[in-house]
């Protein structure tokens, strides 16, 4: 059996702004055949989970939400559909500092309660060092994997991690392989 759940969290804001942020986390469901009150109780919990509580009646669109909450609408859409494998392409690039932290901290969060492989694209090596436990570097197009480096940072992190002595030497082993690539 060749068919496999995917969930795809885009860099830019994926979420249908014309439909409110509950009705945008139980997508997937409807989708799914999913009764109306089962998806729609589905989506609150997962809409509490990722910190959107107050607003699920919003439009998913700015100004009424934030960079950090459309994302979290798209984070929990895709993860209520339970996928296998969960794609990100650079899902945070566009946050400010603080609440790219946040949002790195939800994601690990939640992959640590619904286990889907996660497959996250980033240009950020400290995001890749803190969330990965393997980074993938890869060549100039046409690109094809270039290195392998395995993250052994144990399956309990938070930012404390970020400043330990394991986290810095593969911070720097990692751009240090990315500046040799570009010379």
């Amino acid at each position: 059996n060749w068919r496999i759940r995917l969930g795809m969290v885009f860099q830019e804001y994926s979420s249908f702004p014309w439909l409110t942020v509950l009705d945008n986390v139980a997508l997937g469901l409807k989708y799914q055949g999913v009764p109306k009150e089962e998806r729609r109780a589905k989506a609150m919990e997962m809409i509490k989970r990722v910190g959107l509580e107050g607003h699920e009646l919003k439009y998913a669109k700015k100004p009424g939400l934030s960079g950090g909450q459309l994302q979290r609408v798209a984070i929990a859409r895709s993860l209520l559909a339970n996928p296998q494998v969960l794609l990100l392409d650079e899902p945070f690039g566009a946050l400010d500092v603080k609440t790219r932290a946040q949002m790195q901290d939800l994601l690990y969060s939640l992959f640590k309660e619904f286990k889907p492989t996660i497959i996250l694209v980033t240009h950020d090596i400290d995001e890749a060092v803190y969330l990965a436990d393997s980074i993938y570097i890869l060549s100039k197009p046409p690109a094809i994997v270039a290195h392998h480096i395995k993250v052994d940072l144990g399956h309990h992190r938070d930012r404390t991690i970020t400043r330990s002595p394991v986290f810095l030497k593969l911070k720097n082993e990692v751009e240090d392989i990315m500046m040799a690539m570009e010379s």
